[in-house]
């Protein structure tokens, strides 16, 4: 009897200390993102098909908070997992943007007040919306803006704005010249 209390006892500390697929894929990808990011969390579920989804959220040096949608698949061995954790274009992104285009036109001499209203479009690579410039006389500029999701860097976009129905201006209330970096996770 005392042999089998034993044996339960070592069962069930090794139960404790075994972790599953998702604990392993989590910890790989908390630490991935820690080179890059402070990792605040990161959830993976198994999906049916033995791939497994989630997010993470991240915290870059600015101290801003992220969601990044996280998707893993099983690679040909069947035991390890090739996976990518993408930005999303969340609100907190969305202001962020907002916030480069303002401050990019605040700069600009003339310029008294900056309202800009971005949104995200079609997927987590895009957005669009519109910024309004004011003179202090109270003329106005509506400009049609663009963002996109930088390539290479997939937490910066790259930020266009012209004049509304100037040749090549993003369509009416579509983010302006310049990169910015978003949390979008």
């Amino acid at each position: 009897m005392r042999h089998a209390a034993v044996a339960m006892l070592a069962l069930a500390v090794a139960g404790c200390s075994f972790e599953t697929s998702a604990d392993q894929l989590e910890n790989s990808i908390r630490e991935n993102l820690g080179n890059q990011a402070a990792v605040e969390d990161v959830n993976l579920i198994e999906q049916e098909d033995g791939n497994m989804a989630g997010y993470a959220l991240v915290r870059d040096e600015r101290g801003r908070s992220s969601r990044l949608n996280c998707a893993a698949h099983r690679s040909g061995d069947d035991s390890q997992y090739l996976w990518t954790c993408r930005p999303v274009i969340d609100e907190t992104a969305i202001e962020n943007i907002e916030a480069s285009i303002r401050d990019l036109y605040a700069r600009q001499e003339g310029v008294a007040e900056v309202d800009v209203e971005m949104r995200r479009h079609n997927d987590d690579d895009h957005m669009i919306g519109h910024a309004v410039l004011r003179d202090a006389a109270g003329n106005e500029l509506r400009l049609a803006c663009t963002s996109e999701r930088d390539r290479t860097n997939t937490r910066m976009f790259n930020s266009q704005c012209r004049p509304e129905g100037e040749p090549g201006a993003a369509p009416a209330d579509a983010g302006a010249g310049g990169k910015d970096e978003t949390g979008g996770k």
